[in-house]
């Protein structure tokens, strides 16, 4: 399953491409599995959560 293109837009339309955190959770979150990310604030913890979610 991957993000509906509008939803992609609406989270990273200002971003070239997704960040390592984002690479490695979104397809996790689309397969529905259960994940804990860790990370630096700024680095897209919330979009790579919300994203896969609302795309569903």
């Amino acid at each position: 399953m991957e993000i509906h293109r509008e939803v992609l837009r609406l989270f990273f339309g200002n971003f070239n491409n997704l960040n390592a955190i984002q690479k490695e959770s979104i397809p996790v979150i689309l397969d529905g599995n259960n994940i804990i990310i860790s990370s630096s604030t700024g680095t897209g913890k919330t979009e790579a959560i919300l994203a896969p979610l609302i795309s569903k």
